[in-house]
């Protein structure tokens, strides 16, 4: 009786990992790129992101309630 034996699975090399540059980005973030997102969240977003740009300009709006109330307080 012949038993037919699988050909062997030839060992493939190693590859070697490549390695990658990577960039690192800093994001400043100040009040006019606030400002900015904010808008265009209004004139171009869904409803959730209009929902979300009211809610922040709100909280933007107490912040400087609150900063100008304190100011006063200190004149």
């Amino acid at each position: 009786m012949r038993v037919r034996v699988p050909p062997a699975v030839p060992k493939t090399k190693k590859k070697k990992m490549k390695k990658e540059k990577t960039t690192t980005l800093k994001f400043e973030y100040n009040w006019k790129s606030q400002m900015r997102s904010l808008i265009l969240f209004m004139e171009m977003g869904n409803d959730d992101n209009r929902e979300f740009a009211k809610k922040e300009l709100m909280k933007l709006a107490e912040k400087l309630d609150n900063y100008n109330y304190a100011k006063q307080e200190t004149v």
